[in-house]
C-alpha cells in the first residue's frame, strides 16, 4: 500500500503543476471522502488517518491556492477530532486539561472591542484544536500497524509538496538566501519558515519509519528523510531545520535507552549527524555561493525579539484578561511600528489572554510532563519525540500550521505496542 501511495502522491505533484485546479478538485474530494466517513463508516481509526492527510495536505493547498479558507485544515481537523470524542463520550474521555486549555482562552473574547474574523480564528482555532486533539487521543488505542499507517498517510502529501519545491529549486538553478526569501523558489510559494517547518516534519516522519519498516520501505523513507531535510536547507530558514534536527536528536536518544539493538542506534545517530556535517552541508553551502553557512550563522533575532518585548509590555499592561485573541498584532503596530504575526505562542498566550493565558501555559506544561511521568519505553520515545516536535515549532512559529497542535495531542495516544519491529 505504501508503494501505490508514494507513486500516486509523486504522479499528483506532476500533475498540479501543470494544472494547480487539481488542488481544489483534490480538497473537496478528501471532504467527501471524510463526511462518508463519518455517515457510513464507524471505526474512527480511518478518521484518524484522514485527519493527519489533511494535516500533512495544509502547505500543498496553500501553496497552489485551493479556494478554501486559509485555516481550514484546522477547522476541518477540530470538527473531524470533536466526531470522534463525541462517538467516544465526552464523559469518559480522558487528559479533561486540554478541555480546560481551551476554555481558559475564551474570557478575553470580552475585551476585543472589534471582532475580526480572520484574527479571531488565526488566534484560536490552533489552541482548540491542541486542546481537542489532547483530550480525543489519550483515550485512542494505536496500535503499531495503525501508528504507521498515521505517520505515511501524514507523509504523502508532504512528499508531493517536496517534489515540487525540489523541481522548482532544480530548474531555476536558485539556491541562495534571495530565492529563497524574496522570490520563494525553495519553498513553493510560501513562507519559508512554513515551508521548512512542514518539510522538517516530513523528514521527522520518515526518520521513525527507517525504524519501524523493512526492506525496501525502509530505503524508500531514507531517501524521503534525507532529500526532505536538504530542501528545509535549501528553504534557509533556520527555525524548522533545528526543530527538525533536535527532534530526531530526541527520537535518537530515547531511542538508545529503550531499544535492545542499541549499537544499530547509536550507528545510526552517528551516521545522520556524520553525513550532514561533513557531507551534505558543505556541499549545499558551496551550491549556494556561501549564503547557507552565512544564514544559519546568523543569530540576528532583532525582529523576534520586538514581537516579544511588544507582548510581554501588552501582558503587563492588561495581567487579566489580555488584550484578546487576534490583538496582539494592532498592539505592535501601535507601540513599535511592527506589524507581524506572532512568532512564539507562549509570549502571544500571556500578551492576549492574560492570567487565563499564564494558566493554559502552565497546563501544557503539565500535561507535557504527565507525558514523561507516565509513559515508558518506546512509547516515552515517540510521544517525547513529537511533543518536542510541537513545542519547538510553537517557539518559532506559533501555532501557524495545524501540524503542531495535531502533534501534541498524537503524542498523549495509548500506543498499544513494545519495541517496534521487536514486538512479539
Amino acid at each position: 500500500m505504501t508503494i501505490y501511495l508514494l507513486f500516486a502522491h509523486l504522479i499528483f505533484a506532476v500533475m498540479i503543476t501543470f494544472i494547480p485546479k487539481l488542488v481544489t478538485i483534490h480538497v473537496y474530494l478528501v471532504t467527501f471522502f471524510g463526511i462518508y466517513l463519518v455517515i457510513m463508516d464507524k471505526n474512527a481509526n480511518r478518521i484518524v488517518l484522514l485527519i493527519s492527510y489533511v494535516v500533512g495536505s495544509e502547505l500543498l493547498w496553500r501553496a497552489f491556492n485551493a479556494g478554501i479558507y486559509w485555516e481550514y485544515v484546522k477547522m476541518f481537523s477540530i470538527v473531524f477530532l470533536f466526531i470522534i470524542g463525541f462517538r467516544l463520550g465526552f464523559n469518559r474521555l480522558n487528559h479533561k486539561l486540554g478541555i480546560i486549555y481551551v476554555l481558559l482562552l475564551l474570557p478575553s473574547i470580552l475585551v476585543v472591542q472589534s471582532i475580526s474574523q480572520s484574527d479571531l480564528t488565526h488566534a484560536l482555532l490552533g489552541p482548540i484544536l491542541l486542546g481537542i486533539s489532547v483530550t480525543v487521543f489519550s483515550r485512542l488505542e494505536i496500535n503499531s500497524i495503525l501508528f504507521k499507517d498515521i505517520l505515511v498517510y501524514g507523509t504523502m502529501p508532504i512528499l508531493s509538496f517536496l517534489l515540487i519545491t525540489l523541481s522548482n529549486t532544480i530548474s531555476e538553478g536558485s539556491f541562495n538566501y534571495i530565492s529563497a526569501y524574496l522570490h520563494r523558489i525553495e519553498t513553493g510559494g510560501i513562507g519559508p519558515n512554513q515551508a521548512s517547518n512542514i518539510l522538517g516534519l516530513g523528514a521527522l516522519f520518515s526518520f521513525i519509519l527507517t525504524r519501524i519498516t523493512i526492506g525496501g520501505e525502509k530505503t524508500i523513507f531514507q531517501i524521503v528523510g534525507i532529500t526532505s531535510l536538504v530542501q528545509t536547507i535549501l528553504t534557509h530558514s533556520r527555525g524548522g531545520f533545528w526543530n527538525t534536527i533536535l527532534s530526531i536528536l530526541v527520537f535518537y536518544l530515547f531511542e538508545l535507552t529503550t531499544s535492545r539493538s542499541k549499537v544499530k542506534v547509536l550507528g545510526s545517530a552517528l551516521v545522520l549527524i556524520t553525513t550532514f556535517y561533513f557531507v551534505l552541508f558543505p556541499y549545499l553551502d558551496d551550491i549556494s555561493g556561501g549564503s547557507i553557512i552565512n544564514r544559519f550563522s546568523d543569530y540576528d533575532l532583532t525582529s523576534r525579539e520586538i514581537i516579544i518585548q511588544s507582548e510581554i509590555l501588552a501582558y503587563k499592561e492588561n495581567p487579566v484578561f489580555g488584550i484578546g485573541p487576534g490583538e496582539s498584532r494592532k498592539f505592535r503596530l501601535e507601540q513599535f511600528g511592527n506589524y507581524q504575526h506572532s512568532h512564539t505562542e507562549f509570549t502571544r498566550l500571556l500578551a492576549e489572554h492574560g492570567i487565563f493565558g499564564l494558566i493554559s501555559l502552565i497546563i501544557l506544561f503539565l500535561l507535557a510532563l504527565s507525558i514523561i511521568k507516565n509513559k515508558k519505553d518506546f512509547d516515552r520515545s515517540i510521544s517525547i519525540t513529537l511533543l518536542s516536535w510541537s513545542l519547538l515549532f510553537m517557539i518559532h512559529s506559533a501555532t501557524r500550521l495545524a501540524a503542531p497542535c495535531f502533534l501534541f495531542g498524537f503524542a498523549f495516544s495509548k500506543f498499544s505496542f513494545y519495541q517496534m519491529g521487536e514486538h512479539k
